[in-house]
């Protein structure tokens, strides 16, 4: 026997099946939610590990796009367009070797041989005065005794002490194993920042093609605008970062050198190479002064050296970086200082980073619908005054 077909009765059971397995899979969900986000974060992560190159391929062709176009227009007249180009990214290349050569030279001829022994003797010099006082507040402890009542928290510390150095050292063999992926990584991303240089305009219309063949024109619209919005200030984000990095390890490295502190020129070149990311530099340059000055036998200066790069970290967060990366994302210094202070207390100390464009972006397309929306409201009043 052959039932009738109702439709009523199969949209009812089409729905309850649709809620049934809603709340299954909501119910799984939560249930695993753990498991699920330890999941998606390892594949991101694999994603990101072998992805790696065309990132850092892209991000280096950020930071030489200026150095191409400022060749390509000035060194390269006289050859067909492709030629230019071809020219500009090369030259490009050609420039930051030479400069990482020289910074390279240089650092090399300020820690030199004599230096790295020198260094080595500092350090055993002040481990071995560690030991001493060690052994000596341990005789004193037991001749007062005192050190029954702290064995057990004095074992407990060296325990910790002990954990902590296994795990320096293991960070340290960690980071020695991975030294040979990370310069294989550096070394693809170049060739495929060279290509993405070369092939710039290609690229850009081949994606856009792709976008208008596969989306509704009005969302194609919208991805191509968004896309260019940020490629303009990651750009500007990018030159101004670099800017104000390389004032901050010409800063960083003078005032070491007046204070006195040894291989100025190596600590501020290297902090204000980190500098990129905000206040990474600052704790850097820190740290390594004030080691150096703790190992060199003059510890006044390493509250010389807090001292400085306190002051000049100061400067830097409310004058030099919101001029020079605010100029170039186009964004008024306040808003850069803000920007920087929300995502800080918000998402952390990486977060910062991506603070001023993220804050530019937002602003940009503000912008676009502030005037969007008053041309809107000027023309609305127009029609009704020629309606009166």
């Amino acid at each position: 026997m052959k039932l009738p077909f109702d439709r009523d009765y199969f949209k009812i059971s089409l729905y309850a099946s649709v809620c049934a397995i809603s709340v299954f899979a909501a119910v799984f969900v939560i249930t695993n939610i753990v498991q699920i986000i330890d999941g998606a974060v390892r594949i991101l992560k694999s994603s990101f590990e072998l992805a790696a190159p065309l990132f850092i391929g892209i991000f280096i062709a950020f930071l030489l796009e200026p150095l191409t176009e400022f060749f390509e227009k000035s060194f390269s007249k006289g050859h067909s367009k492709y030629r230019k180009r071809y020219i500009g990214a090369v030259m490009s290349f050609v420039t930051v070797g030479l400069v990482l050569i020289f910074v390279g030279v240089m650092l090399c001829r300020n820690v030199g041989t004599a230096d790295m022994s020198g260094i080595a003797l500092g350090v055993n010099r002040a481990a071995e005065e560690m030991l001493f006082r060690i052994d000596n507040l341990q005789y004193n402890l037991s001749h007062m005794g005192i050190l029954s009542y702290l064995n057990g928290a004095v074992n407990s510390m060296m325990g910790y002490i002990s954990y902590i150095a296994d795990r320096i050292v293991s960070s340290a063999a960690s980071a020695v194993a991975g030294a040979g992926s990370a310069a294989i990584d550096i070394g693809i991303g170049s060739v495929t920042a060279f290509y993405f240089l070369l092939e710039k305009e290609k690229i850009i219309l081949r994606l856009k093609d792709v976008t208008y063949t596969f989306l509704p024109a009005k969302a194609a619209d919208v991805i191509t605008s968004f896309f260019k919005d940020i490629t303009v200030v990651f750009s500007g984000y990018i030159a101004g970062q670099m800017i104000d990095a390389m004032i901050m390890a010409c800063l960083f490295s003078v005032c070491f050198y007046i204070a006195g502190i040894k291989y100025a020129f190596v600590i501020g070149v290297f902090s204000g190479a980190l500098n990129i990311i905000p206040y990474v530099g600052a704790v850097s340059a820190l740290i390594l002064s004030s080691l150096v000055a703790l190992v060199s036998g003059t510890p006044v200066k390493a509250l010389y050296a807090a001292v400085v790069v306190l002051v000049i970290q100061q400067i830097d967060t409310a004058i030099i970086s919101p001029k020079v990366v605010g100029s170039k994302v186009k964004l008024h210094p306040v808003i850069v200082i803000l920007s920087l202070s929300v995502f800080g207390n918000l998402f952390g100390v990486w977060s910062m980073v991506f603070a001023v464009p993220a804050a530019a972006v937002i602003k940009l397309n503000f912008d676009r619908l502030y005037i969007l929306r008053r041309n809107k409201v000027a023309l609305s009043l127009t029609q009704k005054k020629n309606h009166i």
